[in-house]
């Protein structure tokens, strides 16, 4: 169980990576494509929320890992660090779900796959960290 919770761990880390870049690849494709208008100052705001979203759960991950890493080490404090790192896994599998709405029409239809794929390597991630608190 301990090889499957790192490769869940290293695979969703790597997949937020790929998704990042494969979100800034489509808006700079649609941009030059001229699917949107040109002329609007707002263009730099979706390439600010991937980049947002990114840091966001990636730091998150770390910090839960952190924090489940040390909850085995110190029984008496386990609990204490267990509920801020499920709420940060809370935090980050909202940021993930809107992701997926926010980036799911036609254009960004890619974008919004690889927060899918992502998803679910969160999902196995948490189950596997589930497992191996009991």
């Amino acid at each position: 169980m301990k090889r499957f919770y790192k490769f869940s761990s290293c695979t969703y880390l790597i997949l937020l990576a790929v998704t990042f870049c494969t979100g800034v690849f489509i808006l700079t494709k649609n941009l030059e494509a001229q699917i949107y208008d040109a002329k609007q100052d707002s263009i730099g705001i979706p390439f600010s929320v991937m980049f947002a979203i990114w840091l966001t759960l990636t730091l998150n991950h770390l910090m839960q890992i952190l924090l489940l890493r040390k909850s085995r080490t110190r029984f008496s404090a386990s609990l204490i660090r267990k509920i801020p790192a499920y709420l940060l896994a809370t935090v980050s599998l909202v940021i993930l779900v809107g992701s997926i709405v926010y980036w799911s029409i036609p254009n960004h239809a890619l974008i919004a796959i690889f927060y899918v794929a992502s998803a679910i390597t969160f999902i196995a991630f948490q189950a596997s960290t589930f497992a191996q608190s009991k």
